[in-house]
This record gives structure tokens, C-alpha cells and sequence, in this order.
């Protein structure tokens, strides 16, 4: 599955075959559920196709509370679907603490193990 990205919206891409996800860009659509349930069905009903253990790489620019919500959502509904497991590389800009921050945030809600990389 793949989403192209917009100025508010990240580029998405979901590939089963070689058990990655990759998330980039801004995250701050208009209506985030409108916007996530499309991952969220997707992996519900692809899981299955994941064979090995799962890597999802993270890198966002910035993103709102309600995207949020629903990243938080999707990598929990990712660790319980993936039998294999899930680690998330949360990539970041050297000197973005916030964007670092928000990361932290979310692993520590999150089921899933998370690597932070200052790039």
C-alpha cells in the first residue's frame, strides 16, 4: 500500500513482502481518522502477509495531537496484528528535541519496541 504525501500529509508506504513500513514527512491532515483508517483497515486485513519480523520507519516533520492519537492507535494495532513483532526506527533532525520528545511520547504508550536515530 502506498499513500503519496501532501503539504499536511505524510507519504505512506506498507510493504508486506519485505515486512516494512515507512511513514515521512508532515502529519497534520484535516481529518485524521479519514486519513488513518485506510492504514488501519489495510493492516488489519494484510497482516497476515508479513512473514518475518517488521521494521517501520518513522520520520516526521511535525505532527498534531489528534495524528497523534492515531499513530499511537495504528503501531499498537501493528505489534497485536504482526505475530512476528515490530521495532520502529523514529528518525529525527539533529537539534529537533521536539520532534525527539513526541517520539518518546509515543514509545512509552506504544507496545512496540522503539530505536531513536538522530540523523
Amino acid at each position: 500500500m502506498r499513500l503519496e504525501g501532501t503539504t499536511d500529509t505524510p507519504e505512506v508506504i506498507l510493504n508486506a513482502e519485505l515486512c516494512t513500513l515507512s511513514i515521512t514527512g508532515n502529519c497534520y491532515p484535516e481529518n485524521a481518522f479519514q486519513f488513518f483508517k485506510p492504514l488501519l483497515d489495510w493492516m488489519k486485513n494484510n497482516h497476515t502477509l508479513f512473514k518475518g519480523p517488521a521494521k517501520a520507519e518513522i520520520k516526521l516533520n511535525y505532527f498534531n495531537s489528534s495524528s497523534g492519537r492515531f499513530l499511537l492507535k495504528f503501531l499498537n494495532i501493528c505489534s497485536h496484528q504482526l505475530s512476528n513483532g515490530l521495532t520502529v526506527m523514529w528518525l529525527f533532525e539533529s537539534g529537533d528535541e521536539l520532534i525527539k520528545e513526541r517520539g518518546e511520547e509515543l514509545a512509552s504508550a506504544a507496545d512496540v519496541s522503539f530505536v531513536f536515530v538522530e540523523l
